[in-house]
């Protein structure tokens, strides 16, 4: 499905309705930390701090996909497929790879680097309004930021191979899963609010329905496909299928 077109002012009202859902848990946890915290023993303290934390992690992005499907403009769609072939050698099929997403993981990375630096920012400010005597330790909350955004800086790398021999995912340990063996594949593509591709999930089956691996690109942040390679992956693959049972959803 194509995207819509979308003007500059569409865009930056879908990116700000998803960040303002992606962030209310945040916001809502700051808030009470700030205004309970003074009456509050430590303990207290770092059970708000844990709870908010967890509903970060777990509502976070559904929340902000939720508020992005308010636009009308969202991209987020699912799409599902089956695909089934006699199993047999493929020694002429073309080498393959999905590379992940560097220019989206350094995004990525440097949002997560600004905002440990601001709160190492608030951080000084809070020890020097409250013990000024711990403010030489400063440096280290505006230096450790920095040390862990260059650990954790990656190159574009390859996550899943197909070729003659058969597939293979991301996992250096696993084996090729050769043609011969697979008679069928589950498929499911899912796009992020935006229209980028965030997951690829292959779901391997032999003749008698037996479940053999599964390839699964996700959306942890070194590992995002990458979008042109991906999708020539998904294409070329696909083709290889003597017959296609289709059933596309998209959710926004």
């Amino acid at each position: 499905m194509m995207q819509k077109q979308r003007t500059r002012q569409n865009l930056w009202l879908l990116k700000t309705a998803y960040w303002l859902g992606y962030g209310s848990i945040p916001g809502l946890g700051g808030l009470i930390y700030y205004l309970y915290h003074a009456l509050l023993a430590e303990w207290g303290q770092n059970a708000i701090f844990f709870f908010f934390y967890t509903l970060h992690l777990l509502l976070s992005p559904y929340l902000g996909n939720t508020l992005a499907g308010v636009t009308g403009d969202s991209q987020a769609r699912r799409h599902k497929e089956v695909w089934t072939r006699t199993p047999e050698a493929l020694p002429t099929f073309p080498t393959l790879e999905i590379l992940s997403d560097a220019a989206f993981a350094a995004r990525i990375h440097r949002r997560d680097f600004l905002v440990a630096w601001l709160i190492a920012l608030g951080g000084i400010a809070y020890t020097a309004l409250s013990t000024p005597t711990y403010l030489v330790r400063s440096p280290l909350l505006l230096i450790l930021p920095l040390a862990v955004y260059l650990l954790r800086v990656s190159s574009s790398k390859a996550i899943a191979w197909a070729g003659g021999e058969g597939i293979r995912a991301s996992d250096h340990a696993s084996a090729w899963l050769p043609w011969e063996e697979i008679a069928r594949v589950e498929v499911r593509l899912e796009y992020d609010y935006l229209g980028d591709p965030k997951l690829l999930a292959l779901s391997f089956f032999d003749a008698f329905g037996k479940s053999l691996e599964q390839v699964w690109l996700d959306t942890e942040r070194s590992q995002r496909p990458e979008r042109a390679s991906l999708e020539n992956f998904y294409g070329t693959l696909r083709a290889a299928f003597e017959r296609h049972e289709t059933q596309a959803t998209e959710t926004r």
